[in-house]
């Protein structure tokens, strides 16, 4: 029997976005019928309880001709011997991020080397620099599935959440910094804030943690996925965010804030507003979050399962 095997050679740590979406498509695979595993040798992720189960993860596999396989961009360095190599199977890149499709120097005439048959992205923004830049015309788009049953809303406290990043090219905690900085400035009385970071924290801490507040503030810089801005809103939190990325999708000013890198005094702002507007349940406030819900149920699982059917059904059938 075909089966998709996604290989995913991260350590056993990584919590990132582009892991998350992998188990996320290997288990609706499996709820449609398709015979889904992902390959991780390092063992199932600690921090990605709510997407992982023992019958999607493996630390074994062996390859047939019929086997659809994808290699993910993210964990490229450690798969490019094996994509050079001629397996017994289809392959597909997953690509979370197409400028780490730059970043490794891919281009058209080296997928085709490698007999590439599909590329995989999340979102339009994706499927659209894959186009225009690389030339790419077998371009698959697989929105993720934001589930409404793990993220459930809770009664919020006077509190907000905010998503660093702390790659070697972006530390996002020094503006994270400035930004408290004017808020204890220009807003006095938001200056004792309970802020949390998600640095560390396990999907079921984060979940909690997000539904309980007010504000999500996202410095994520060149956010390829956009997710946390969909979780936000799911759990009816007010989402601050940066432009451009994955959020180019679904970002509107009728569900969010969104701004520029260096616009820190805005950023602060529109903190500052979505706080008044839980606080005097401002109608401002209230559309705001119901925009977010109405943006955050076009990702339902049966839209996702059938694009996946889409996509996967004929590779397998091949």
């Amino acid at each position: 029997m075909a089966r998709v095997i996604f290989l995913n050679c991260v350590p056993k740590t990584d919590s990132s976005e582009a892991t998350k979406l992998i188990y996320q498509q290997a288990k609706l695979l499996r709820e449609i019928g398709i015979d889904a595993r992902v390959f991780q040798p390092a063992g199932m992720p600690s921090l990605l309880e709510s997407y992982v189960t023992e019958s999607v993860h493996t630390v074994e596999v062996s390859l047939n001709s019929s086997d659809v396989v994808i290699f993910p961009i993210h964990a490229l360095e450690k798969l490019k011997p094996s994509l050079e190599a001629n397996w017994p199977c289809k392959k597909l890149i997953y690509c979370h991020d197409p400028y780490l499709m730059v970043h490794h120097e891919i281009n058209k005439a080296l997928l085709e080397k490698w007999d590439i048959l599909k590329v995989i992205v999340p979102n339009q923004w994706a499927m659209n620099f894959l186009k225009s830049v690389m030339g790419l015309e077998d371009v698959a788009l697989i929105t993720p599935f934001i589930d409404t049953e793990l993220y459930v809303p809770q009664p919020k406290k006077l509190m907000a959440m905010c998503i660093l990043e702390r790659e070697l090219t972006h530390d996002s905690s020094g503006l994270w910094f400035v930004i408290l900085g004017i808020i204890k400035n220009k807003y006095p009385h938001y200056a004792n804030i309970a802020w949390h970071d998600v640095e560390g924290k396990k999907q079921s801490e984060i979940t909690e943690l997000l539904g309980r507040s007010v504000v999500c503030v996202s410095l994520s810089h060149l956010d390829t996925t956009g997710l946390m801005g969909l979780r936000a809103m799911a759990l009816n939190c007010a989402f601050i965010g940066l432009q451009g990325g994955g959020v180019s999708d679904y970002a509107r000013s009728q569900n969010g804030a969104w701004h520029l890198t260096e616009a820190l005094e805005s950023f602060a702002d529109s903190m500052a507003q979505a706080l008044d507007g839980f606080v005097n349940q401002t109608s401002f406030y209230k559309r705001q979050i119901s925009e977010g819900r109405k943006t955050v149920a076009f990702y339902n699982k049966d839209k996702i399962k059938k694009c996946l059917s889409k996509v996967y059904l004929p590779l397998l059938s091949k």
